[in-house]
């Protein structure tokens, strides 16, 4: 993640003790005996290592971590929690302080997510600049072999210029699709984009089908899955401003394999939400009565995770990144056993 951390606070203060906030990707985490003194241990650091190594299965590597610190003596590796991570050591702690430790790290966690849209900017993965870099092949295809190193320096720098960025790897993720129509419809000195209707080449059924794959990816990730999957090719058509029947065409796959990629990142990313959530509510309800304060609690910590979800693009891993690459690459071969899901007749 490159964006600024300069909107963290370097210090938090609950109840008159001060923690010392951890700069890591971005987010703030807080040492373990620090949280040990928030919750009102008389031995901060074992009492709370003792409750996180009881409970160590409930924590994910977004929530905890070992890293080399400046210390008293020294540099030291030392545990940090994230903010969700310091509220999930609350809702094991039995301490006075622990409710209160509860509801004020919910309310640091949701004046952070708040600042998030405003300040922070995730820039493109490497699949994201590959698809860019084969929009340009894209828009290059055609022309005379002589021409097509200077039509490739030319789209680079309008596209530098276009977007105030020094390179292109520094191109917001959100922009992403914006970029590839850009470049798709530029014009070069002169030479026409390849858009009008009757030089237009129809994608063909092999790539219908890697498009079809997709969707059926991001559509299984939820229950009502056929109507999800009729959702994202509404989507693609209203993003691309490409109205059905109107068929698709061999230039639009940049642009389809950009909003696929965003949409089965966060479908991946809810997914795992939705399993999460469904697991803490039967741990929940195994181990005792759900008090209505905790429950109430227990909300509005997911409510949190989900403004966190939403405040920056989640990035496929590779397994998935190489789907994706079928729509755009079109000499890669199809299994002719891929689930699909097709759009529906207009």
């Amino acid at each position: 993640m490159t964006a600024s951390t300069t909107h963290l606070p370097a210090t938090l203060n609950f109840e008159g003790v001060t923690l010392d906030v951890v700069h890591l990707d971005n987010e703030m985490w807080l040492r373990v005996h620090e949280i040990g003194e928030a919750l009102g241990y008389s031995k901060p650091l074992q009492s709370v290592t003792n409750l996180y190594n009881a409970n160590a299965s409930e924590f994910t590597d977004k929530m905890t971590r070992l890293v080399k610190l400046p210390t008293a003596g020294g540099e030291q590796t030392v545990r940090v929690f994230s903010l969700r991570g310091a509220h999930l050591l609350g809702m094991f702690a039995r301490t006075e302080r622990a409710r209160a430790f509860r509801r004020w790290v919910l309310d640091v966690l949701d004046q952070y997510v708040q600042q998030l849209p405003a300040d922070a900017t995730e820039t493109l993965t490497p699949s994201e600049q590959q698809q860019l870099q084969e929009a340009v092949n894209m828009r290059c295809h055609g022309l005379p072999p002589e021409r097509q190193g200077k039509a490739r320096a030319e789209i680079w720098s309008r596209i530098h210029h276009r977007f105030r960025i020094a390179r292109y790897q520094q191109l917001p993720r959100h922009q992403l699709v914006e970029a590839i129509a850009y470049v798709l419809k530029m014009d070069l000195h002169g030479c026409p984009p390849p858009d009008a209707p009757q030089a237009r080449e129809r994608v063909s059924e092999r790539d219908m089908r890697a498009i079809r794959r997709v969707i059926w990816q991001i559509a299984t990730c939820f229950h009502h899955d056929i109507a999800f999957a009729q959702a994202v090719w509404k989507f693609l058509r209203r993003e691309l401003q490409h109205p059905a029947p109107n068929p698709w065409y061999v230039d639009q796959l940049p642009g389809i394999a950009a909003l696929l990629g965003r949409l089965l990142a966060y479908a991946m990313k809810a997914r795992e939400f939705v399993q999460d959530i469904e697991s803490q509510v039967i741990r929940h309800i195994l181990r005792g009565p759900l008090a209505e304060e905790t429950l109430l609690e227990f909300a509005a910590a997911e409510r949190a995770k989900i403004g966190g979800l939403l405040a920056s693009e989640p990035d496929l891993p590779n397994w998935l990144r190489a789907d994706l690459l079928f729509v755009t690459d079109r000499s890669r071969a199809l299994l002719s056993d891929w689930p699909e899901y097709s759009e529906a007749a207009h």
